[in-house]
């Protein structure tokens, strides 16, 4: 194969992988955490990376070593870089509290300063496409979950494998998820986890109709599907057959925690190939789920109406991303106390323990990157503080300041609580949105279930023929 088909063909894969994150986060975040302006770009794809000046810089105090119960040191790995660049694509700018935090703590540990490249979330796949056929490739690329189909493609990324060392202490937790990142035995990205979706509610609607704290329950171990459903249930108040609150309302990837709920999977990987899996008694019984909820019990509002209406108090309950409170007028009322937040509730129906909606992301190094070393020594950083961040106290409170979460929130939003399902490219495509779409228009699921089975085949057969 030409070095000129080579790049096509990558091109036309991270396109494939583009599209699917477009659509599976068409959405727009109410955070900070989201850029919508992009450096402009020329026709050959090339990019002005000028650099994007930070305003605030964290002082995370001296370094300090920790070690396990066992004695075994937990130390972020410290390297001399700090005179070196790496340009960074991603959906985050410097003024993200995400990257003035991160900035910070590259800085502590002698890592190297940072080159925003900042794109709108769902471009980051094209913009990197252009990049890397340009011959411009960014050092880092920033890995969201929607972008699994392209880190198992060969001439997108550089192999990790060799660059960092897998059996250190700092990359033991992520050594069991290895394979959701590998490609014909090689590590294209360094994974990271993050819990990003929560169980949002309304302090003072519970309190006034004498429901007990979800919090509270969640400490008990109470906190079940059952217990959720039965509060949608006594929150969903109507007067003269109008809703005055509903009990719960949701984001798209709602659909991604009744999945796990579950245990359901619309694809699994067997061996070096794909299985079809829409058919399955789970999914059904996931779809079902779903289905009770929006139709039947009727307790949830429409998807685009639950932001407005749980800011206005319309809302008792919002599934939504640990963002949330980093937007007004959310950080207002998660300051005074207006709004909390528990982790999703477990499926005791299924025996189920807890389950928390992890994405899988990271970073990677695309092939073309000019700066190798000091994009390691960032990744290793990074990785470590993702991780760990309650190991380092300072940086743990200047994370708690910038999200406006209190220390508890934050102990309680890091709390490893790992997703035990394997995400496919299947399950990150469009998919998702074409069938809770239809679960919102009252489709029965066996009337669209062969036409989802067939888009999944096709996807299926490309996967398979591409990477022959």
């Amino acid at each position: 194969m030409s070095i000129g088909n080579g790049k096509r063909i990558a091109a036309l894969l991270v396109a494939l992988c583009a599209l699917c994150a477009c659509a599976a986060c068409s959405h727009t975040p109410v955070s900070g955490g989201s850029s919508g302006g992009a450096p402009a770009s020329t026709d050959n794809g090339e990019i002005d990376m000028t650099y994007m000046p930070g305003t605030t810089e964290i002082d995370l105090g001296e370094i300090v070593t920790l070690v396990d119960k066992d004695g075994t040191p937990f130390i972020t790995p410290q390297y001399d870089m700090s005179d070196r660049t790496v340009s960074l694509l991603s959906h985050w700018d410097a003024e993200t509290p995400d990257s003035i935090h991160m900035v910070s703590y590259l800085r502590k540990y002698g890592g190297p300063e940072v080159k925003f490249v900042t794109a709108p979330y769902a471009e980051c796949g094209t913009k990197l496409q252009s990049m890397v056929l340009a011959e411009n490739a960014p050092d880092l690329y920033k890995v969201r979950d929607g972008d699994t189909a392209g880190i198992m493609r060969q001439g997108v990324f550089t192999d990790l494998t060799d660059l960092i060392d897998w059996d250190c202490r700092n990359w033991s937790d992520l050594k069991p998820y290895l394979d959701m990142v590998t490609y014909d035995g090689r590590i294209l990205i360094a994974p990271e986890f993050n819990s990003n979706y929560f169980v949002w509610y309304n302090k003072t609607i519970f309190s006034e109709h004498g429901i007990e704290d979800p919090v509270e329950l969640y400490d008990k171990g109470e906190w079940t599907l059952d217990k959720f459903d039965n509060i949608c249930r006594r929150l969903t108040v109507r007067s003269n057959g109008t809703v005055q609150i509903y009990g719960f309302g949701y984001d798209h990837t709602w659909m991604r925690q009744v999945f796990a709920l579950f245990d359901a999977q619309l694809s699994v990987k067997s061996g070096d190939s794909y299985v079809n899996t829409v058919g399955d008694d789970a999914v059904t019984d996931a779809i079902s789920y779903l289905n009770n909820q929006i139709n039947v019990a009727k307790v949830t509002c429409q998807q685009e109406k639950a932001l407005p209406y749980f800011a206005s108090g319309k809302l008792a309950m919002l599934w939504y991303g640990n963002w949330l409170s980093m937007s007004a007028p959310f950080a207002e009322m998660n300051l005074n106390g207006t709004i909390d937040f528990v982790p999703a509730p477990t499926n005791t129906g299924l025996s189920l323990g807890p389950r928390q909606d992890y994405a899988l992301s990271g970073h990677a190094i695309p092939t073309g990157a000019k700066n190798v070393d000091a994009a390691v020594a960032f990744i290793e950083i990074f990785n470590y503080y993702k991780q760990t961040p309650e190991l380092d106290s300072v940086s743990t409170d200047a994370q708690c300041q910038l999200n406006n979460w209190s220390y508890e929130q934050f102990l309680r939003m890091r709390k490893p609580r790992y997703y035990e399902n394997k995400y496919t490219f299947i399950e990150l495509s469009d998919t998702w949105d074409f069938i809770l779409e239809s679960v919102e228009n009252n489709r029965s699921w066996l009337s669209v279930r062969d036409m989802y089975s067939k888009q999944i085949d096709l996807v299926i057969s490309g996967i398979t023929n591409s990477s022959k």
